[in-house]
């Protein structure tokens, strides 16, 4: 990210990369989220997508939009609502959809 990009620029990764978006959890903490923090402020993608909590959280960090995009285990998913779940992954026309 160190390098000019002319667009829009999203990162995917398993792990949360911001301790907003785990929770209020407790001393494991760490383990659902790191604190990129930093990272995120200087190279300030547009979108960070990404798993392992199951948790259906949000938050920005300057401009850019953290959002977890896991569906959750198969019994934590209602048939009704999984159309919208996967759409919170979707990026279209260079934004994310909002759900």
């Amino acid at each position: 990210m160190r390098e000019p990009f002319v667009g829009r620029t999203f990162v995917v990764t398993h792990h949360g990369p911001h301790r907003e978006i785990a929770d209020p959890i407790d001393s494991v903490m760490p383990v659902f989220a790191s604190n990129l923090d930093g990272f995120i402020r200087r190279h300030q993608p547009d979108g960070w997508l990404f798993g392992h909590t199951h948790r259906w959280l949000e938050a920005r960090v300057g401009r850019t939009l953290i959002r977890n995009v896991s569906l959750g285990y198969p019994h934590e998913v209602d048939p009704q609502h999984e159309r919208s779940l996967l759409l919170r992954g979707m990026i279209e026309d260079r934004l994310l959809v909002a759900v």
